[in-house]
């Protein structure tokens, strides 16, 4: 069967996206489909280049299957988000979960710097503008690691200046770490992982490559010895908001916390998209660099099979990290961090 079709449809959409949503040299992110003009939020046509990354990937597929134009388009589009959306004092970008930029004012709309599964499209970012986006790498992982020898961090990050700590040595230590402000979710941290490794693939630097590694080894840690099960992140808070929504005897197990609970939102993130951006990413690094990331991927998904699934419903089950399973009727309704609906079965897709 002939592709040909396929590689249409897929420029059709694109070049329709081309036409209705370009303003201001970026993207708008809502197009209402019946009248063709940008969707307004609070009066603002709102663009984000973290949520556009897949079409810059669809751009740059169209260019390697040889169509025209758009591998130029793509560069224009990019050049310009470049110019437009590098925050002079940080080098961070306005994009992601909090953070976006307004068409219509030609200004950004700034909380503060978030990435949550984004996995940007680096290589075609690099290959736009190789110092911004070493640059934004950098400023990334120096907006959002609080404590170097740990490397305990935040989701959240600042739009300010900060002093290069790249080479700061990694003492690790004890996990799970104990600190109720810090949020090192493995959403924010794999995209942290992954613009190391690919800053390595890209620019032959060692050194983020070496911090991908050690907070990579951070997750290992909080693996239970005996099933190879963890959680969404390595710090928890204390008193324990996911504690509290359960019953007894749930509720009484001081095992029992951010750290070691499998909810069906970790299941699909750290087993599901973490994983796949791990395998990218080791398939940029090559046999010996990515050893790491392909092992910890191995570990994960051999401890899911053995300890989360049910051959007979095709579903992967909420757990602990001990392999006890959860079930929605072992937590409370509309109490701590952890409802009911969070405990529902993952169907294998």
């Amino acid at each position: 069967m002939s592709t040909d079709r396929f590689s249409r449809t897929v420029a059709a959409y694109a070049d329709a996206v081309l036409a209705h949503c370009a303003q201001a040299e970026l993207l708008a992110d809502g197009l209402d489909l019946q009248t063709r003009q940008a969707i307004l939020w609070g009066g603002e046509s709102l663009s984000n280049l973290a949520c556009q990354q897949n079409f810059l990937r669809t751009l740059d597929g169209l260019n390697a299957l040889g169509l025209a134009n758009y591998g130029a388009r793509a560069d224009e589009w990019i050049g310009a988000a470049f110019a437009k959306l590098r925050d002079p004092s940080s080098d961070l970008l306005y994009w992601g979960g909090h953070t976006s930029y307004d068409l219509i004012n030609d200004a950004p709309v700034i909380g503060n710097h978030e990435l949550k599964c984004v996995y940007p499209h680096y290589a075609y970012l690099y290959r736009v503008d190789a110092e911004a986006t070493r640059r934004f790498v950098e400023a990334f992982w120096h907006a959002h690691i609080w404590d170097w020898s740990t490397l305990l961090f935040n989701r959240h990050g600042e739009f300010s200046e900060w002093e290069e700590k790249w080479h700061a040595p990694f003492a690790g230590g004890p996990v799970p770490i104990v600190e109720n402000t810090a949020l090192s979710f493995i959403n924010t941290g794999s995209d942290l992982i992954l613009s190391g490794g690919l800053l390595h693939a890209l620019s032959g630097n060692e050194t983020p490559r070496r911090a991908a590694v050690a907070l990579l080894s951070r997750y290992d840690q909080i693996r239970h010895p005996e099933t190879g099960l963890a959680g969404y992140q390595f710090n928890h808070r204390d008193p324990c908001r996911v504690r509290a929504s359960f019953k007894s005897p749930h509720a009484e197990r001081d095992d029992l916390n951010e750290t070691s609970v499998l909810t069906n939102g970790v299941i699909k993130t750290r087993y599901g998209r973490v994983a796949v951006a791990l395998c990218n990413l080791s398939a940029a690094l090559g046999e010996e660099k990515s050893a790491p990331f392909r092992q910890f991927v191995q570990r994960d998904l051999r401890g899911l099979a053995e300890h989360c699934y049910d051959a007979q419903t095709h579903c992967f089950y909420p757990a602990l990290n001990d392999g006890t399973r959860l079930l929605p009727e072992y937590a409370n309704e509309g109490v701590g961090y952890c409802p009911p609906q969070k405990l529902q079965p993952v169907p294998a897709d």
